[in-house]
């Protein structure tokens, strides 16, 4: 395991010539068209970022062509993901479709910034994409949260006369400048402090991830079985001395027994061993090992539909090992053909290493340890419409977890919950008893081919037991969103983004800081020349609101990015 990273390299070369492909639920879904979103803090794939999102996918394939969406925030894990409903898309403004765009842009904190998809088109064999982005702040503003990062991802699909081949390959290598650093911050005043090596380590934390998943599916019709076979390899590497490999396998089938019973079963197994830095706690298990299996029976028969099943979940840490069994139950009625009562309980065994702690939080500290963690009840009872122009979503909601991970940093120098930290630095907390009680609703609403209108409104509220409180989180989020297409040529975004009070740290006389509710204005608008060229520029944070998402690390105020786009 000693130095991980070392084998990128030599993986990429192995694994680029591969044709990678398009699977269930990957964003890169083998299709033609792509939606590319600004952001104002960066995001990461889904499958490497459990937990509940705002509608803010980082790529989709809803419409021809490229567009662009305003930033918003996105919190780290909260409650379950419903079925987020994506904005509707206007009609293509072109006709034709080009299967090659490259976007390039300059900003006020954003400079430079690109990305570019190239793909081999239309097929019903095969299909290749390619997508590559990089996005980067200067690192001289030592008042903000700084980043550079840049992304490689390729998949593709071949299908052969009754299976279909599948594979995705990705890899990120990312910066982090943390000024807020306490050896930097003491640097600051005095140079002579340390040498310029150990304030390049202070200020810099990098790390690399691969990706690499290839599998296989069945093509038979709907009334057959249908089978699913995945082999995936993840691979870190940190600047602090933290190496991750995990390898797994995952599987799916499914058996028609009549026109309305059917009969299915997934597998997870991962396993994920760890070299860790000579500073890591003591104790930090080596390895870690997953195995999840869901036997289930579906039965559908108009209005009704139910789903029955249990997760079996077994996880080895280190020498200490855990069974859980979790009920999997669903059930919906179609009341009327635009009315849907709903009602969802699950349960189970989360996967979380560094490699998810990372993605979460990239100023994590290096001597944190990640762990599996257990969601060990989610139930939802709601109701979904969809009538004439309007979509909507709306539940009430509870989750139980044991493990539910919890990012720290305080505001002075100390221990906190048994470890030494300074601020800028973010200790790994996992609660052991945590509840969460809400209510979401969703709606969009499509007035005609131009324009829609999108609302999201999430409360909860947290229940802690070893920690304090669910800090970095706030209780309240509300997103209105908008967008308008003027003759076919000008196409216009807005959103406007609310965050309640949030729990940040811990101040010096020991009472909880927190930051107080703010509102995030973004705009964008889009100018199409002709089929082959458009130029774009974006307005973030137009209320120059002076906000943090991680506590010590201000965002960006008011800022401004102007590019282009070209499609061949």
């Amino acid at each position: 395991m000693n130095k991980l990273y070392h084998l990128l390299p030599g993986l990429l070369a192995c694994l680029l010539p591969l044709a990678a492909s398009a699977q269930k639920n990957n964003p890169l879904s083998g299709r033609d068209t792509l939606v590319l979103v600004s952001e104002r803090i960066e995001t990461l794939p889904a499958s490497a970022k459990p937990g509940f999102t705002l509608p803010k996918p980082d790529v989709t394939f809803d419409r021809r062509g490229i567009a662009f969406r305003p930033d918003s925030i996105a919190y780290q894990p909260e409650a379950k993901p419903f079925e987020i409903l994506q904005a509707p898309v206007p009609k293509p403004l072109w006709e034709k479709l080009y299967n090659h765009h490259i976007m390039g842009g300059i900003g006020a904190f954003i400079t430079p910034m690109f990305r570019g998809y190239f793909s081999n088109g239309r097929s019903t064999q095969k299909h290749i994409l390619v997508l590559a982005e990089h996005f980067s702040t200067p690192n001289g503003h030592e008042d903000f949260a700084s980043f550079a990062r840049n992304r490689l991802s390729v998949a593709g699909k071949y299908l052969l006369p009754k299976v279909g081949l599948a594979s995705h390959i990705h890899f990120d290598h990312n910066q982090y400048f943390s000024y807020n650093d306490t050896l930097v911050r003491r640097w600051q005043g005095d140079p002579a402090f340390m040498d310029q090596l150990q304030l390049e380590r202070a200020i810099r934390q990098r790390f690399m991830r691969l990706e690499w998943q290839v599998g296989a599916y069945s093509l038979a019709a709907a009334d057959k079985p249908y089978w699913r076979a995945d082999g995936r390899l993840r691979v870190l590497g940190d600047r602090r001395g933290n190496q991750e490999l995990q390898a797994a396998l995952l599987g799916e089938l499914a058996i028609p027994l009549s026109p309305s019973l059917r009969f299915s079963t997934d597998l997870e197994l991962a396993y994920t061993g760890f070299d860790r830095p000579a500073e890591a706690l003591p104790g930090a298990p080596d390895t870690q090992v997953l195995t999840q299996v869901t036997p289930m029976l579906s039965w559908s028969h108009k209005p009704f539909e139910v789903k029955a099943g249990v997760r079996f979940a077994y996880a080895g840490i280190g020498d200490s090992a855990s069974v859980q069994v979790y009920p999997v139950l669903s059930g919906s009625w179609q009341l009327f053909p635009f009315l849907i009562p709903y009602v969802d309980i699950s349960g189970r065994m989360q996967q979380y290493a560094r490699w998810q702690a990372l993605a979460d939080n990239p100023w994590l500290d290096s001597r944190q340890v990640a762990l599996p963690w257990s969601e060990r009840l989610f139930a939802q009872a709601g109701v979904r419409s969809n009538w004439k122009r309007l979509r909507s979503d709306a539940a009430f909601f509870i989750r139980q977890a044991a493990g539910m991970p919890v990012f720290f940093s305080p505001d002075s120098a100390g221990t906190w919950y048994g470890q030494e930290v300074a601020p800028g630095h973010f200790l790994l907390l996992q609660e052991r008893n945590f509840t969460a009680v809400g209510f979401q609703l969703q709606a969009r609403a499509e007035w005609n081919t131009r324009a829609y209108t999108g609302l999201l409104v999430r409360y909860q509220s947290y229940s802690l037991d070893n920690i304090r409180h669910y800090f970095q989180v706030p209780n309240l989020t509300l997103t209105l969103d908008a967008g308008y297409t003027l003759a076919r040529k000008l196409a216009l975004r807005m959103a406007f983004n609310v965050y309640g009070e949030r729990p940040m740290g811990i101040g010096t006389d020991g009472q909880i800081t927190r930051k107080g509710a703010f509102a995030d204005l973004n705009f964008q608008a889009e100018y199409l020349f002709s089929r082959r060229f458009s130029v774009f520029c974006q307005f973030n944070n137009l209320l120059n609101q002076e906000y943090y998402r991680w506590n010590g690390y201000l965002e960006r105020p008011l800022d401004f990015r102007l590019g282009g786009t070209l499609s061949f």
